[in-house]
């Protein structure tokens, strides 16, 4: 993508998508339907192993640094199957 893409349109409000985010979001609307970029957005949820990792930074940010027992339930998480 150039950058006039990326650029915001003229005089548009703040919070305004770019104009490439407005090109796939009408790629995927032509693709997949109407409101199938929305319906995407809806289905998103967190990873699996994300509160284990909050857990793993919580540990290394805080005095005494406990790193072994958060990191090891986060790695095992990751390694896990999921479900």
């Amino acid at each position: 993508m150039n950058s006039q893409e990326e650029k915001k349109l003229e005089g548009a409000p703040e919070g305004t998508p770019s104009v490439a985010l407005l090109k796939r979001r009408a790629a995927a609307d032509a693709k997949y339907g109407p409101g199938s970029w929305r319906e995407g957005e809806a289905r998103r949820k967190p990873h699996r192993c994300n509160g284990h990792l909050e857990d793993f930074i919580v540990g290394i940010t805080t005095w005494p640094i406990d790193l072994v027992e958060p990191f090891s339930r986060f790695w095992n998480c990751m390694l896990s199957a999921k479900g």
